[in-house]
């Protein structure tokens, strides 16, 4: 790998930065339900997902579940690393990656999404974020049939079929509902879990770009691995139904390739990883 020396000791300095070992500490106290860092790198995503499987056990974090890259809405310089999720208890995280050709890995300038180059939503936040709105926590009788109604609807199905129908897939199912979020999670949780599958995690956050936030909920699911995400309107003259648009922000393998196409990435091979793993294991600040 051409001028190794150098790039990895960016990469270890960049794994040692404010950002970075804040991005560790949130999530090793578990306050977070779901985190993202952002960051400008020349590095292929698939590099630093081989690196974060050796990353993550030198911390003591056995790897979960597979790792795997995102295009975001299509744009054609992002690509997210997706399903990163040390440990059940804590918040599963994002890392958005903008190519530059100016830096190895460094936080990220301009950032499409937000003004800070590190985003976590814990429960204090999302509490505001409720506070804003007329959601209802009691059922009706009806509203429960609604709920499981609608879990049990094509519409719902639809995003299920997607997802497992290719690697690298997203997408939202949309809905419009005066229901609480909190309620419909738990709901939507037993549904999934009644087909068989099982949810390792479920949470509630906000997703946006700059200054516009929208709710989902986000079901981790370990068998089958996959990710399935319920994109939450607050309307308060219905219990729940299936918005205008059914799916938003799909996403699949062919718009990963177009985002990365006719750009020059380096790659990190496996002696370059251990590099700077091995350079880190002195230093390392996160407690196993």
């Amino acid at each position: 790998m051409i001028l190794r020396s150098l790039i990895c000791q960016e990469v270890v300095n960049y794994l040692e930065s404010d950002d970075w070992l804040k991005l560790m500490d949130i999530v090793k106290t578990g306050s977070a339900r779901h985190l993202h860092i952002y960051s400008d790198s020349i590095l292929h995503p698939q590099s630093l997902i081989k690196l974060l499987e050796a990353y993550l056990p030198s911390q003591g974090w056995p790897l979960r579940r597979k790792m795997y890259v995102l295009n975001v809405l299509r744009m054609p310089n992002l690509t997210n690393i997706y399903s990163i999720f040390p440990r059940e208890d804590m918040g599963h995280l994002e890392w958005m990656l903008k190519y530059s050709e100016d830096v190895v890995l460094s936080p990220m300038t301009n950032n499409p999404f937000a003004d800070a180059t590190l985003q976590y939503w814990d429960d204090a936040y999302m509490e505001k974020y409720y506070s804003q709105f007329g959601f209802r926590a009691e059922l009706s009788n009806q509203d429960e049939k609604d709920l499981l109604n609608y879990f049990s609807s094509p519409e719902w199905q639809q995003q299920c079929d997607f997802v497992l129908g290719g690697p690298s897939r997203h997408v939202h199912s949309v809905v419009r509902t005066s229901i609480h979020p909190e309620v419909i999670k738990e709901v939507g949780r037993k549904a999934i879990e009644a087909k068989g599958w099982k949810v390792t995690q479920a949470n509630s956050v906000t997703f946006g770009l700059k200054g516009i936030e929208w709710d989902k909920i986000t079901y981790i699911l370990a068998q089958p691995e996959i990710i399935l995400e319920l994109e939450v309107h607050f309307d308060p003259e219905v219990s729940i139904k299936p918005g205008e648009i059914t799916m938003n922000g799909q996403t699949s393998y062919e718009d990963v390739i177009n985002a990365m196409k006719g750009k020059v990435y380096i790659e990190l091979d496996e002696l370059a990883v251990q590099s700077i793993i091995k350079s880190l294991k002195p230093k390392a600040k996160i407690a196993k």
